[in-house]
């Protein structure tokens, strides 16, 4: 799964993650992800964020889009109305910015997004 999203404060970010996203049939799991492979992005930053804690690689959800890690990137519904009020951003990818960096403020919209499966 490769995501690209662009936020209200004009920053490109996305992840990428080779676990599908898919709809659990419970309210919402975590996978891990075995290859380490996980990552976030910023193309503003031109930064690459590797995954830390691969248990949480990504969390499915019937309630949200994509997540990745803790909270790291949560992309939730009605996402160009709604503020995400839940950003863990460093919990569980490397990095050294903050939160500010990578959304462009701690509480953000994501103004578009696109999802692509790759196989």
């Amino acid at each position: 799964m490769l995501v690209i999203a662009k936020t209200d404060h004009n920053k490109i970010i996305g992840g990428f993650s080779p676990l599908p996203w898919m709809i659990p049939e419970e309210t919402q799991r975590y996978l891990k992800d075995l290859t380490n492979s996980t990552f976030l992005y910023s193309v503003n930053n031109k930064e690459k964020y590797l995954i830390k804690k691969n248990c949480d690689a990504i969390c499915v959800t019937k309630n949200h889009g994509p997540i990745y890690g803790r909270n790291d990137l949560e992309i939730l519904d009605n996402c160009d109305t709604k503020q995400n009020n839940m950003c863990r951003f460093g919990e569980s990818f490397n990095t050294k910015n903050t939160a500010k960096d990578f959304f462009g403020n701690e509480k953000y919209l994501i103004k578009e997004y696109e999802v692509y499966q790759i196989l």
